[in-house]
Formats: structure tokens, sequence, C-alpha cells
């Protein structure tokens, strides 16, 4: 399950003129994420996330921020523009993590997210 989510992360990058998608619950899966060009009007599928995970991403034209969080996981995963990081967060099962509020990395500085050690 670890690698299927950080692999997902990798994909956001691609991602950046998606904008805010709101925020997100696990009520909110199974759907596909759609980005392109600005102005292209060709909506190019990214993803498509699995039942029971969620997705918060917060983007502007400077950059992006992203979290997914499967509903029977005991952590959240994070990442965003200019950053090579996965970040983690412990979060109880059951409850969405609040979406990135900016469009960076500071969405991740608060002291309870930290880098992804891979345990």
């Amino acid at each position: 399950m670890k690698g299927t989510i950080l692999g997902l992360l990798i994909f956001f990058p691609i991602s950046a003129h998606c904008r805010t998608l709101g925020q997100s619950d696990f009520s909110k899966t199974g759907q596909t994420l759609y980005g392109g060009s600005p102005g292209s009007g060709a909506g190019v599928p990214l993803f498509k996330n699995s039942t029971g995970v969620k997705i918060g991403i917060n983007t502007t034209a400077a950059g992006y921020a992203a979290l997914m969080q499967h509903r029977n996981g005991s952590k959240a995963f994070g990442t965003s523009s200019g950053s090579q990081t996965i970040y983690t967060k412990k979060v109880v099962k059951g409850v969405p993590e609040r979406d990135p509020v900016t469009a960076d990395g500071s969405s991740f500085a608060a002291s309870d997210w930290s880098p992804h050690s891979g345990n």
C-alpha cells in the first residue's frame, strides 16, 4: 500500500494546472483527476484514486501541494512542488486530514509532518 501511495504522489508534478479540488473526504474516491495545458481544452487523465483513498491538492501557477490518505491507514502522505521529499503525518484512521491550504511546501512545515523514512 505504501508503494502505491508513494507512486501516485510522484505523478502530482504534472497536475500543476488542476487547481484546488476543495476539501476532500473519503466519499470522493474512485474519481479521475484530469490535467492539461491551460487553454488547451484537452483533459488528460492523470490518475484515478482507489476506493477509500482521499486526495487533497492545492495548486497555483507557481506550484502545488498534495496529500493522500487511505481511510484505513494510520498515515497521510504529502509532497509539494520544488521538493523531492515525501512527508508523512500520523493520522486517526477514518478521519480525513485537512487538505493543503497553500500551494507550496509550507503546508508540510508543521511539526506533526516529517520527511518519510521509508518505514
